[in-house]
């Protein structure tokens, strides 16, 4: 489990300089343990966007425009300004 402020104190712990490098090694392998983080238990399912010849020819007229490529990506409903890019370059 995480406990990144013990870690932390742990850490500034280790750092006196009046401990053994045995002792020291200790500390710091206690602060790693702090440093741990649980596999996610679930993860969304991917909900891919069909994308149609009518949105296509939208980015491309609002691209024309002069609007971003994030604005456009907003405005049409895709996931991001990347799938606007592949298709200003043909490659969708």
């Amino acid at each position: 489990m995480s406990n990144i402020p013990g870690a932390r104190q742990l850490l500034l712990n280790a750092l006196d300089t009046k401990m053994s490098k045995r002792r020291m090694r200790l500390y710091i392998k206690a602060a790693l343990a702090n440093m741990t983080r649980l596999p996610a238990v679930t993860r969304a399912r991917r909900k891919p966007v069909r994308i149609t010849f009518a949105m296509k020819q939208r980015v491309r007229t609002l691209a024309k425009m002069g609007w971003s490529q994030a604005e456009i990506a907003r405005k049409v409903g895709l996931a991001n300004a990347g799938r606007v890019s592949e298709i200003l370059h043909w490659k969708r």
